[in-house]
């Protein structure tokens, strides 16, 4: 945790000034002991925070803030990310962090923000990060718990966050908008393929990306009762304590849809071939995919079918993700070759998602 002056230098002091104003709000007398920036992003800004409450307890904290001059919408509407914490904490059975307090600001000028207990623990993504794994024995129990997180998400009844004002980007249409939603990250490639030095490329991965998608389209399943998904699910977004979940992170794409979408990203994002950013082919005691489906459907008493499809769509969906990572790296002074490594390994991801349809 960094020093009160050092952190101020590079957090807002504007910010620091409402953070403390409602902190007295939640605690009279509470104060802001110190402050640093964990993350920076297009969906919003993460900081960490000592605070310390009206009778001077210390509480560590996190911040999300959303992202100043822009329009709260979307990923970015951090209140709406607030709602579904608080409602899931209120009910019980979910790992969450606790909403401590938050403040609407007036945006886009003063944007919003929430602020959360934080909660102890590491994030680990198996396959992608870099440092030594957990015992193989751990590694198991967490992503066996994971699994009966998940569950436990996809059990909770919305009907709490779908009374609340939220706007009207609680709920996906249908299956067919999420195809199209991730289908026009890759039509953005037309525009810059003619006079880009790769534009041959782009234009090979855009038609590859366009096949896959009309073949997803053309076989949309019949979807199920929609429920809370994350939109993220994986283990490098739980904070974990050994082998157990202590909480579910990063909320911004959150929606009320076919549990199925969670599913299929969370098994992918247990095998090598799911993530293109892979830098291990294993991780020993990690689950694989009929364990995790096997975990999750004695949890919920449901059976999945169609998950060719959900995994199909994971791929495409996780294709275009990494493209725009990749777009946003070469447009930076000094781009990350690990990123731009990804590049040449997006045909043959979207090879593998169009082979789930065959």
């Amino acid at each position: 945790m960094s020093s009160g002056p050092r952190a101020a230098e590079s957090f807002d002091e504007g910010l620091i000034e409402r953070i403390a104003l409602a902190a007295q709000r939640w605690s009279p007398g509470a104060t802001v002991q110190s402050s640093d920036a964990v993350t920076k992003g297009s969906s919003g800004l993460t900081y960490s925070v000592l605070l310390a409450d009206g009778i001077g307890q210390p509480v560590p904290a996190y911040v999300k803030v959303a992202p100043p001059g822009l329009p709260p919408v979307a990923n970015r509407d951090v209140l709406r990310q607030a709602a579904v914490i608080e409602e899931l904490h209120q009910e019980g059975s979910v790992p969450v962090a606790r909403v401590l307090f938050e403040d609407a600001g007036s945006p886009p000028d003063i944007p919003p923000f929430f602020v959360t207990a934080a909660v102890t623990g590491s994030c680990l993504e198996p396959l992608i990060d870099e440092g030594p794994l957990p015992a193989a024995a751990v590694l198991m129990a967490r992503s066996t718990n994971a699994a009966q997180v998940l569950a436990r998400l996809h059990r909770f009844d919305p009907a709490s966050l779908r009374s609340r004002d939220l706007g009207n980007s609680v709920e996906f249409a249908d299956l067919l908008g999420e195809v199209d939603r991730w289908a026009r990250v890759f039509a953005t490639l037309q525009r810059r393929g003619a006079d880009a030095a790769a534009g041959t490329a782009d234009i090979a991965l855009m038609r590859q990306a366009e096949s896959c998608a009309e073949r997803l389209r053309a076989s949309v399943p019949q979807p199920l009762t929609s429920v809370v998904v994350h939109g993220d699910f994986r283990l490098g977004n739980l904070v974990c304590d050994d082998s157990e979940v202590r909480a579910i992170l990063d909320w911004e794409i959150w929606s009320l849809t076919d549990p199925r979408i969670d599913v299929a990203w969370f098994l992918m994002t247990l095998s090598p071939d799911g993530l293109p950013s892979a830098i291990r082919a294993e991780a020993p005691g990690l689950l694989g995919s009929d364990a995790a489906i096997a975990v999750y459907e004695e949890a919920t008493g449901a059976h999945l079918t169609d998950l060719n499809w959900f995994a199909a769509l994971s791929r495409f969906r996780s294709a275009a993700a990494m493209l725009l990572n990749i777009k946003h790296n070469r447009r930076r002074p000094e781009p990350n070759p690990r990123i731009e490594s990804y590049a040449p390994r997006l045909p043959s991801f979207l090879s593998i998602a169009a082979d789930f349809l065959a």
